[in-house]
């Protein structure tokens, strides 16, 4: 950012920090534990954040005063990243479902 003379928003910085806090205080039936999907829900927002990161390296391709070496290095690493989230993703899932009730078939 600084490189490219651009200032963070101190507003949307603070804002997204409070809101953080704000989705630690969910009723979620566990005040000392953790709920069983917190994780999941965790790792699928790293995901999204992960995709939206390789979205903005592909946007960034254009700019003139971008070093592509580096940015491929950081694609290479976004997408390192997003294997490593997404197979703790799974293994998330798989963890937090086994114990879900079997639903009732309606026929």
């Amino acid at each position: 950012m600084r490189r490219l003379g651009v200032e963070p928003d101190r507003v949307k910085d603070t804002l997204s920090r409070i809101a953080e806090r704000v989705g630690r205080l969910k009723p979620n039936g566990r005040l000392l534990r953790r709920s069983p999907l917190s994780d999941l829900l965790e790792l699928e927002a790293l995901v999204v954040g992960i995709t939206g990161k390789q979205a903005l390296w592909g946007s960034l391709r254009d700019v003139p005063s971008v070093n592509l070496e580096e940015l491929d290095q950081l694609v290479e690493r976004a997408e390192e990243q997003k294997r490593v989230v997404e197979s703790a993703r799974v293994t998330a899932a798989r963890r937090s479902f086994r114990s879900a009730p079997t639903p009732v078939s309606r026929v």
